[in-house]
């Protein structure tokens, strides 16, 4: 079936289904980031803005980092709701989770909801989506999941007021780092912009964005910058439990390492390992021609776009480091040998 086809009937069948729901559960994707809570408000507040009842959730704990979102304090992180939610939801929605593990501990909500018959609607743009939903709307080359929920909602004619539009540029705003990601086109550029006619404020919203780093997560990065190794394009950064917690600095401080990184140059394939009470994450970026898939493979579950990629290793961070970076290096190797071949 050809793409287009196949996603309007994805996006008809949820309106279908929205038809017959009034109690809504929203879920993000687990290491929260701006696309997916802002992905979560924004069409929270679309659905609200058409009587039904939504509730969000997301795993804990909270991201603090990201208090700054109007609507932050209204997202449900305690997982005590979660037989009263799945007995109450007439729909269950995960923004921006690729697969039900990256629902993380609100995963059992979803197979609930589903259990009970159910729909549950999955809007996603990752390359490594499994198509977990009863209906799946996966769109690869959406920039933002943010680009993704409003191409929806205009799709099925749903007002997207003021606040709502200002929550999905956000979702726009941090998943293209400002619009500087080569996954964004010139679909992004007019949701961004079909996004400020509707009350979005473009300036206001990036100084907001961009202006969240303290002065203990700036020492955090740099610390973790001039410890990071290069080999050739490859670098390969680490972060100990203990450095964050020597800066007072919680889980959900790590991305902003990602960040700094970005602004960088000298790199074409980055790797960032966070050390975890139990296991190891990975965070991978990559730019031109490399594959960031093909080393997220590595990992059990591992997932997520050609340019930006991650996973879970159930080992130490040593270990993991030494395994990621050996096949790390084996892609870049492999990349490099096939582009002087075409040239």
């Amino acid at each position: 079936m050809p793409a287009e086809l196949e996603l309007h009937r994805s996006v008809q069948a949820f309106g279908a289904a929205l038809a017959g729901a009034q109690r809504i559960v929203i879920a993000t994707h687990a290491r929260q980031d701006p696309d997916t809570l802002g992905s979560a408000l924004g069409l929270a507040a679309i659905l609200r803005g058409i009587g039904k009842d939504v509730t969000i959730v997301s795993p804990p704990p909270p991201p603090m980092r990201f208090a700054y979102m109007p609507g932050f304090d209204t997202i449900e992180f305690d997982l005590g709701k979660m037989d009263a939610l799945k007995n109450s939801a007439d729909m269950f929605v995960g923004v921006d989770a690729s697969t039900m593990n990256q629902l993380g501990s609100w995963g059992p909500l979803a197979t609930g909801v589903r259990a009970a018959g159910k729909p549950v609607i999955n809007i996603d743009h990752h390359d490594s989506s499994d198509h977990y939903g009863t209906v799946n709307i996966v769109v690869p080359t959406a920039a933002a999941n943010g680009e993704l929920a409003y191409r929806v909602a205009r799709a099925l004619d749903l007002p997207v007021p003021p606040d709502a539009a200002a929550s999905l540029y956000r979702a726009i705003l941090g998943d293209t780092a400002g619009f500087r990601h080569s996954s964004t086109t010139s679909t992004t550029l007019g949701v961004a912009a079909d996004l400020a006619k509707a009350g979005a404020d473009p300036g206001a919203l990036a100084a907001e964005q961009f202006s969240q780093t303290t002065l203990a997560q700036k020492r955090f990065t740099l610390e973790i910058l001039s410890r990071a190794r290069q080999y050739g394009d490859l670098t390969v950064a680490t972060v100990p439990r203990d450095a964050m917690k020597r800066y007072g600095l919680g889980g959900g401080d790590g991305p902003i390492v990602i960040d700094d990184f970005n602004s960088l140059g000298g790199w074409k394939v980055l790797v960032v390992l966070f050390e975890k009470t139990h296991g190891t994450t990975m965070s991978i970026r990559t730019r031109g021609d490399y594959n960031a898939l093909d080393i997220a493979s590595v990992a059990p579950g591992g997932g997520g776009h050609v340019h930006a990629a991650g996973g879970k290793l159930d080992l130490p961070l040593a270990t993991a480091t030494a395994l990621v970076t050996a096949r790390a290096r084996q892609v870049v190797e492999a990349t490099s040998v096939n582009a002087r071949a075409v040239a």
